[in-house]
């Protein structure tokens, strides 16, 4: 559950890094709790893992297109990013694979 839980830190973080830029509404996301409650419900830890991992996809493919489309977001995305875990999405997804393989 260690990689679950960094990776939904990464997850959150990406949307606190995109909400003030695009100005996007991520109150219907499933918020961690909501997420580990699926637990007991059907779900297992590797599908909850899972689900992040492509929710981050999503999150990392935003943050290679909009400083193509829009440099000055872009920019700011990223500087978002860094600002609220220190490193770079990819670069902290990676620590992920890395920590929990």
């Amino acid at each position: 559950m260690a990689e679950f839980h960094w990776l939904y830190d990464c997850f959150e973080a990406s949307m606190a890094a995109h909400a003030p830029i695009e100005g996007i509404d991520y109150s219907c996301v499933p918020s961690r709790v909501q997420m580990l409650g699926r637990l007991g419900k059907g779900l297992s830890p590797s599908q909850l893992v899972s689900g992040v991992r492509s929710a981050l996809g999503d999150a990392a493919k935003v943050m290679r297109i909009l400083p193509k489309d829009n440099p000055a977001k872009g920019a700011a995305l990223h500087a978002n990013y860094a600002a609220i875990r220190g490193r770079s999405l990819e670069d902290d997804i990676a620590l992920a694979k890395k920590a929990h393989s």
